[in-house]
């Protein structure tokens, strides 16, 4: 029944379902591989890639393959009208976005959730009046616990209140497409085959193994079995045999009724007369 239940578990995660989102000019966009940060059902919430790690601030963080450096990303929305409670509206503008919608940031301390950040890679706008204030949690206007969900753990509870962020950022080189679809908001058609290979053979190398096991227990209890109906009982109860006993040869005196006798012999006719 475990092995079961790791099959089921890879399946669901190779069949994820699709989750749309909103840009913030309004337009949809719908991925297979997103997720909506906040899981209570019927939240206003940001939305970041599957393998992404919600922050309570509303950005998504991106933490890489190659080296232990993050990014830092402002995805979509998971309603139009993106509202201040639930949506982070920061780096916006034409030149801080990809064709998405989305806008990497950089915080000006280097940490998750420090309130001053930069549009873009760099801390360039730190100290100026670029720079956009992002506060520490924008899932709550009042003192209400929500559900973070994240890809390291189920999810995790925040209490805080609301503050907006004061600026949308400025106008920057534009972020190429390319670099935005390496983050997770949308798989790209080689991640997703790389992902389908992946999850296909994983899902394949646990059937297997699975029968394997599965197959060898039968076997050896078919052996148990046939073991138990032949096996050699001893005989219980029987004696061992036993060597004959030594006894002595008597002879019975004779009596008188068995005593021989012989006539004497007669004596001779001779033939002189």
């Amino acid at each position: 029944m475990r092995h079961l239940f790791v099959i089921l578990a890879i399946c669901r995660l190779a069949s994820a379902q699709d989750v749309t989102c909103y840009r913030p000019d309004g337009i949809s966009r719908t991925y297979n591989g997103t997720i909506v940060c906040n899981s209570v059902e019927g939240a206003v919430s940001m939305c970041c890639g599957w393998n992404d790690i919600c922050l309570q601030n509303g950005l998504c963080k991106v933490k890489s393959e190659e080296s232990a450096d993050a990014t830092y990303w402002r995805d979509m929305c998971s309603v139009s009208t993106w509202p201040e409670v639930g949506c982070l509206k920061a780096c916006t503008r034409a030149g801080s976005i990809d064709e998405l919608g989305n806008a990497p940031m950089t915080p000006c301390d280097g940490t998750d959730y420090f309130e001053t950040w930069c549009c873009g890679y760099t801390t360039d706008c730190c100290g100026t009046n670029d720079a956009v204030t992002v506060p520490a949690n924008i899932y709550t206007s009042t003192s209400t616990s929500i559900s973070i969900s994240t890809s390291t753990s189920a999810s995790t509870s925040f209490t805080s209140s609301t503050s907006t962020p004061t600026s949308t950022g400025s106008d920057s080189s534009p972020i190429p497409t390319t670099e935005r679809s390496q983050h997770a908001s949308g798989l790209s058609s080689g991640a997703k085959a790389g992902i389908g290979v992946g999850v296909a053979a994983g899902v394949i190398a646990v059937v297997g193994f699975v029968a394997f096991f599965v197959r060898r227990q039968r076997k050896s209890k078919t052996a148990m079995a046939s073991g138990a109906s032949y096996s050699f009982q001893p005989v219980t109860g029987s004696e061992s045999p036993r060597q004959p006993e030594h006894t002595h040869v008597y002879e019975k005196p004779a009596d008188k009724e068995d005593m021989r006798y012989e006539l004497p012999a007669e004596p001779s006719v001779g033939t002189d007369r």
